[in-house]
């Protein structure tokens, strides 16, 4: 597949342009602070290339996350993903190592384009790490919401059933199902062998005390 090899060029020349080196791959990380926890595609020391549009300042052995993405689209999400989370939780586990980059590499879905995010400086990291920070909150507190809401429903379902399961009673106290059948001439077992009233009334008419 022709876009498959373009995006497998353009990864391993960006390996090269930037002598990764990887330390390792699919590393879980946590957070117990925070309680979260993901898993890294590699942590790797990276040196900078030659074009300023990818690295604006020349550095060498940088400790850096790679992120790698198969999408059309650079989401907001990949950055606080791997640059607020990843980072943030790998530091607290290693508070003597400092990640200095984040790099998201895109693999077009759709055109097999190379499109690789260079993620550098303090400013950048405390932007993604509080942004990540605000989503996480976020989700629970929308989880405690939801559960919220979900008890109140559970109860409304519950009492429902309740007062749908006397009614129902109810009615088959006076007139069971299957009265229309029934023909009276054999003692009504109906209801699990307590009569309705309907059910009686028609056994009684047929058999008259004496």
């Amino acid at each position: 597949d022709d876009r498959a090899a373009n995006a497998c060029c353009g990864a391993v020349e960006w390996t090269v342009k930037h002598r990764v080196r990887y330390i390792s791959t699919e590393r879980k990380v946590y957070s117990r602070e925070h309680g979260f926890a993901g898993t890294l595609d590699g942590l790797a020391l990276i040196d900078s290339c030659d074009d300023p549009l990818c690295c604006p300042n020349a550095f060498k052995d940088r400790l850096s996350i790679v992120d790698w993405k198969t999408s059309n689209y650079l989401y907001t999400t990949y950055i606080l993903q791997a640059s607020g989370a990843y980072r943030h939780a790998f530091m607290e586990e290693h508070p003597d190592q400092k990640v200095e980059d984040v790099w998201i590499l895109r693999l077009d879905k759709e055109t097999g384009d190379f499109d690789p995010w260079h993620i550098e400086g303090d400013l950048a990291a405390q932007q993604d790490w509080e942004g990540f920070l605000h989503a996480l909150n976020l989700v629970r507190s929308l989880k405690t919401i939801d559960a919220r809401i979900g008890t109140v429903r559970d109860a409304r379902r519950a009492a429902h059933k309740v007062a749908t399961e006397a009614a129902k009673e109810e009615r088959l106290a006076l007139q069971c199902d299957g009265y229309k059948r029934y023909k009276g001439v054999r003692a009504p077992k109906c209801n699990g062998g307590k009569p309705c009233q309907s059910c009686l009334k028609k056994y009684l008419d047929n058999h008259p005390p004496v």
